[in-house]
Formats: C-alpha cells, sequence, structure tokens
C-alpha cells in the first residue's frame, strides 16, 4: 500500500531542500564584529528521538511513544501513529511534537486542527530540533511554503546521516511529484540503511510512477521491502499495486491474495481485487504457489 498521496503545497522552493551549507558560513565570514560564542546546550541522550532529534520533553516515557509513533507514521500505519502521538501526549502535555505528529498522521484521513494550533501555541518552547520538525509538519498542511521547506532544509543539513529526516523530506517530495529530489533523498536514507522499509516501499512506487521510470528497479525495490517483513501484509500489496500498475494483472492478483493469506483481515489497495481474492475460485494455483515469502 502506498502512502497517502497528500499535496499541501506547490513547488515553487523546490530547490531549498538542496541549498548548499555554505551558505551559512559566508555569512559568518564575512561578519566584521566579533561576538562572545553562545553556550550551547547539550541535549541529554533521554530526550534525543532516535538518538539523533532533540525534543524539549523530559520524559522518556514521551520520547519513547514518539518514537512508536514516528515509526507508525513511515510505515503507513496512521490509525497507531495517531494513537502513539496521544499516548506521549499523556505522558507530557507540552511536547510539541507529539502534536505536530499526530496531526501530520492524521491528514490520512482528514485532519486535526486542534493539535495543529497546540503544536503551534508549544513549539516556541519546545528544543530546536523539535521546532524545526513541528514547523515542517505544521506548515505543509497550512500551506505556508517558505517556513516548512526551509525549516526541513535545516534538519536536512543538520542530521545528513539520519535516516528518519531524510525520509520524512523525500516522502513529502514524493507526494509533489518531485520525484528526483524525493528519490535522491530516500537512496540516501538507504545508504545508511539498506533495509529501511518505509524507503523501500515508497521508492518503489518512485520508480515507477516516476516521468522516467524505472519498473523493474521499483519492483526491486518492494520484493526487498517484502523479504524484510515477511510477516506484514504491506509489502505484498504495495507489489500487487505496482504490479497492476506496470500491466502484470496475474501477479498483481497473486500479490494480494499473499497479503490476505498473511493477514485475512487486512484490507488491500485495490478492494475490488480483494473481493474477487477472497474468493479463491479465481486465482490460479501456480501463481499461489510461486509467491516468495
Amino acid at each position: 500500500m502506498r502512502h497517502m498521496a497528500v499535496k499541501g503545497l506547490f513547488l515553487v522552493l523546490p530547490a531549498l531542500l538542496a541549498r548548499p551549507a555554505r551558505t551559512q558560513q559566508t555569512a559568518q565570514v564575512t561578519t566584521t564584529k566579533a561576538f562572545p560564542a553562545k553556550a550551547v546546550r547539550v541535549v541529554p541522550a533521554s530526550q534525543l528521538v532516535f538518538g539523533s532529534i532533540g525534543i524539549a520533553s523530559r520524559s522518556v516515557a514521551a520520547r519513547e511513544q514518539l518514537e512508536l509513533a514516528l515509526d507508525r507514521y513511515e510505515n503507513a500505519q496512521y490509525a497507531d501513529a495517531i494513537e502513539y502521538s496521544r499516548r506521549a501526549i499523556a505522558k507530557d502535555p507540552q511536547c510539541a511534537l507529539a502534536y505536530a505528529l499526530w496531526s501530520y498522521a492524521a491528514r490520512s484521513s482528514g485532519s486535526a486542527p486542534e493539535a495543529i494550533e497546540k503544536a503551534m501555541t508549544l513549539s516556541g518552547k519546545s528544543a530546536a530540533d523539535e521546532r524545526l520538525l513541528v514547523t515542517f509538519m505544521v506548515g505543509t498542511q497550512k500551506g505556508d511554503a517558505l517556513p516548512a521547506i526551509s525549516a526541513m532544509n535545516d534538519l536536512v543539513n543538520k542530521h545528513p546521516k539520519d535516516k528518519h529526516v531524510l525520509y520524512l523530506a523525500g516522502e513529502w517530495l514524493f507526494f509533489q511529484e518531485d520525484y528526483v529530489r524525493g528519490r535522491e533523498l530516500m537512496e540516501r536514507s538507504l545508504k545508511i540503511d539498506p533495509n529501511f522499509p518505509p524507503a523501500l516501499n515508497t521508492l518503489g512506487y518512485a520508480y515507477v510512477e516516476s516521468l522516467d521510470p524505472e519498473p523493474e528497479r521499483g519492483i526491486g525495490l518492494l520484493q526487498r521491502y517484502a523479504d524484510v517483513l515477511p510477516a506484514d501484509p504491506n509489502p505484498q500489496d504495495s507489489l500487487g499495486e505496482v504490479l497492476r500498475m506496470t500491466g502484470d494483472d496475474a501477479g498483481s492478483l497473486a500479490r494480494y491474495a499473499a497479503a490476505l493469506g498473511i493477514s485475512p483481515t487486512f484490507l488491500p489497495h485495490n478492494t475490488d481485487a480483494a473481493t474477487l481474492i477472497r474468493s479463491w475460485a479465481n486465482i490460479p494455483w501456480p501463481a499461489k504457489n510461486t509467491i516468495r515469502r
């Protein structure tokens, strides 16, 4: 299943995500007056989401729930992402990122204006990384292009080795149909973790849907996704959808069948195919037996 296709902004400023870091360095070189260095607050490890993104909350439990929420969002489990975001809020009602992530995941079925407003209200008291991520998540929903893209650009430059930051930026560009930049960032996340499921999934679609499609490469990435998560129906569903796009109807139906074989209650992306497959009478047995698990 592909991630939700949400277009919040037109790509009027796509180059911002590729802005070189030397911009700020040049400004520092040309400064004529020396100022005393500001003390840099070191964020304790207990306040680093996935060991990298600093948040203001001192609640370890809130941070753990945030990590679960972000993981579920990346893997297209949006209801779970919302639930874990709310649990993080229960542990720390002042956590701006928890509200922002709640609103970001809620786009799959509507919107959460109360979460957006709360995230904006609390962002002034959040940590630097947290404030950037909140600005991005909220800004992309409100159509506030410049601050949102600039915030994510700053995060990418600050955390060039963080697969989660790279993925979030690449995923958003993918939804804006900027496939080239989106693929670039998600490929970088795979260099850090070659088995990173969200990047394997979304990249599979990106290589099929782009203006210069590479269907074999896309299907190969989705097969890796299925190999990494053999007990999860979603990779099989993604393969079913992409094979359908490329005209392999028999292979597509077999993959949808495999998804239902893993989880009979799973709702495939193609609900018509799901109805058909549940009868099993229409699926040739050889196709069933050749599915890779």
